[in-house]
């Protein structure tokens, strides 16, 4: 209890960006708090090889939510996690009835049609999980903002069986892997094991989605990362891709550097990206970063499905 009330005062000082309701925020921790009483016990956040951190990977605006994560890793039970302000936070849409209307009217059929079959149907069995496993959760909405992040990747290749032998074949790395539901699909598709570089807090809910989903979808191997080194030193023993969805762009550009050999020893790197994130253009950044890679293009394109018409899709390859 004295662990609580101390989180809480912390909680309480702490100073968030002028966009978010600290009010709100503190009640939903609250509120799914009391919802896990009856579970929590032994719910302790793990110890685990994502501890030890040799580079920060907040921005500025992470930093405020890496202390409001921790309290959701120990306080709130799994099924829950969904909930969280967190999760309603990287997952936009995932919570809104009415998202899901707005979404089919631009991410419509001809979109899906592009994506290749196999992996619209592993979209649909992770979908069923997550839908199954969390209280809250609409298969239809989860299953139509899965099917988003996979398009993009789809677009970029105009071979689908040789894109469903890659991601068969291939080690796939993800920088920010939010709420862990896009890892799952590539996890489900891989036979060479999937990595994620996060937070640690954002690991642990990650890692305990991630356990709900297993249940019902065979998942292959997959590790968890925040230290650079061992990410990039583990990743020299096999081929890779990277994936990376509205995450490496919010990472501060010394971050970006120091994972930039990553990306040059990728067979490809895939990003979804805002065209400015706390000052830094994106789209400049990459220019520059392809001056830095060795025998690497990096194409562009922008998004054609809103919200996101004012983002990009870009490959690294």
């Amino acid at each position: 209890m004295c662990g609580l009330i101390k989180d809480m005062w912390t909680l309480v000082n702490l100073e968030l960006p002028s966009s978010f309701d600290k009010k709100r925020v503190i009640a939903n921790f609250l509120i799914l708090y009391m919802r896990s009483l009856p579970k929590r016990l032994g719910n302790k956040f793990e110890k685990n090889k994502a501890e030890n951190i040799n580079v920060k990977i907040e921005s500025d605006v992470w930093k405020s939510f890496n202390h409001i994560i921790s309290m959701y890793v120990k306080y709130i039970s799994t099924k829950f996690l969904t909930q969280t302000f967190i999760i309603r936070g990287v997952a936009t849409g995932w919570h809104s009835k009415s998202y899901i209307d707005f979404l089919k009217n631009s991410f419509t059929q001809k979109h899906i049609e592009i994506i290749p079959e196999e992996i619209q149907s592993t979209v649909n069995q992770v979908s069923k999980s997550i839908s199954t496993n969390f209280e809250d959760m609409d298969y239809e909405i989860v299953n139509r903002w899965l099917l988003t992040y996979q398009y993009g990747l789809s677009k970029f290749t105009d071979n689908n069986a040789k894109l469903i032998e890659t991601l068969n074949n291939t080690h796939i790395i993800e920088l920010g892997a939010g709420t862990g539901a896009n890892i799952a699909v590539h996890a489900a598709l891989s036979e060479k094991g999937v990595s994620i570089f996060d937070i640690p807090p954002m690991l642990e809910i990650q890692k305990r989605i991630l356990n709900e989903i297993s249940k019902d979808v065979n998942l292959s191997e997959i590790e968890y990362y925040s230290d650079t080194k061992i990410l990039m030193e583990d990743a020299k023993q096999k081929p890779y891709i990277i994936v990376s969805y509205w995450a490496f762009t919010e990472f501060p550009i010394e971050l970006r550097k120091t994972l930039e050999p990553l990306i040059q020893g990728s067979e490809f790197a895939f990003f979804a990206c805002n065209s400015v994130f706390e000052g830094i253009d994106n789209l400049e950044y990459f220019n520059e970063l392809s001056q830095r890679l060795e025998n690497k293009t990096i194409t562009s394109e922008i998004i054609d499905w809103n919200p996101y018409k004012k983002h990009s899709y870009v490959m690294i390859k």
